[in-house]
Formats: C-alpha cells, structure tokens, sequence
C-alpha cells in the first residue's frame, strides 16, 4: 500500500486534506468500511478549488480526493497471462479463441494473432493499433530493477471528465494497468531453460521502489498525453 505525508505540504493543501478526511471521520467507520468496500469516495465530492490546491503539491493527493478507495490499478503478471493463453489451447497468441484473457483500459479486448512470450510482447500489443495505448514513459517504458530480475512497465492513466461540487469540471484521471515480469532466481534458470514450469517461488518476489516511484507517475497529467 502506499500513504500521503500531510505534515509536510504548505499549510492551504494540508487543510484540504484535513477538512475532508475530518469530514470521513465523522460519518462514522461504518460508513468508511462501506465506501471501501465500494470502491469510492468516504468524504464529499470536493470541488475544483481544493483539487487544484491538491495537484498543485501533489498529483497522488489530488488523485485520491476525487477517487477515495476507487481503483488506482491493476496488475497482470506476464508469466501468468502466457500460461492462461497457452492453458485455453492458444499455444502463445492472443487470438479469436482466447481473447478474454487480456481486457484492455476502455473495455476493449484484441483480437489479432500475435506472439506473447515476454513483457515486449506486451507492450507491443498495447501501442499497436487498434488499442494505441500510451504508456508511462517516465524512467522507460519498462523499468527494470538492479538486479534485471522484475521488469515492469504501465499504461497512462485516461483522463475522465468529472463534475465537482461547486459546479465547476475538469478531467481528471483515472486507473491504470501494470505489466509485471518476474524472471527466474539465478539458481533456477536451468528450471526454464530446460523447458520446466518455474513455482511462483522460484521467480523474482517482492517489491522495488525505484520501480514503484516511476510506475504511481502513470495517473500524472503529464503522463495521459495531456497538455
């Protein structure tokens, strides 16, 4: 999980945060564990002024006070998605027979023939036509670890309209999709090399800041495209 520092912007953005969380706290934490569970927002709809306040400090605080507990994002383990392809009779593609098994943002699923074998693959599907997705690009589309062991890459965020309570619309962004490789531990890559089936326990585990701090960046405006 990842959580905000609100001692620490100026005095105007602290007091947004604080007048809207002050405002969960007092529904009660019957009514926050419902709006986590529902995936929304446990404070009232903010307006654009506390928003802007927010983005101005931080793009992940403003993020959060227009979602709340709403999904930032998802992540879809490579090495899993080629073993449900391969699994459905699809050998590696993605195609007409196994095309559920990658949803894209917007709903929109593939259905061309293409090799997936790594997190490339991937990002090759997403960028072509007819998806064109953009990805975040800070740091690399993908971002490798030091040890090259965990390798992951992201789409951007869309920006979605959204009316705020004063009346006033903007659009914000939304969730984002992460692509995770975990390759083999250096002891078990004679397991794949030799065309075994790596455990979960036998791959790269964990989690990388470095990866991380680049990644959270893909529900930034200027990652959308945005100007």
């Amino acid at each position: 999980f990842s959580y905000l520092w609100v001692t620490h912007p100026p005095p105007a953005a602290t007091a947004v945060v604080h007048r809207y969380t002050s405002a969960a706290a007092g529904s009660g934490s019957g009514a926050i564990a419902n709006a986590a569970r529902a995936g929304r927002c446990p404070w009232p709809t903010p307006t654009l002024a506390d928003y802007n306040t927010l983005a101005a400090e931080s793009e992940y605080a403003a993020w959060t006070l227009v979602h709340g507990f709403g999904l930032n994002h998802v992540a879809i383990s490579v090495h899993q998605l080629v073993r449900s392809i391969t699994e459905r009779g699809g050998g590696n593609s993605l195609d007409d027979e196994n095309r559920d098994d990658l949803s894209l943002e917007g709903g929109c699923k593939t259905s061309v023939s293409q090799p997936i074998t790594c997190l490339e693959d991937v990002i090759a599907l997403l960028m072509a036509a007819p998806h064109s997705l953009l990805l975040n690009a800070e740091g690399g589309v993908v971002k490798v670890s030091p040890d090259g062991l965990l390798r992951q890459s992201a789409t951007s965020a869309q920006l979605r309209p959204m009316v705020f309570a004063c009346g006033g619309a903007a659009d914000v962004p939304g969730g984002y999709i992460e692509f995770a490789e975990r390759l083999a531990l250096p002891h078990f890559a004679e397991v794949e090399a030799a065309g075994g089936v790596l455990r979960e326990d036998q791959r790269r585990d964990g989690f990388e800041v470095g990866n991380a701090d680049k990644i959270f960046e893909s529900t930034y405006v200027g990652q959308t495209g945005a100007r």
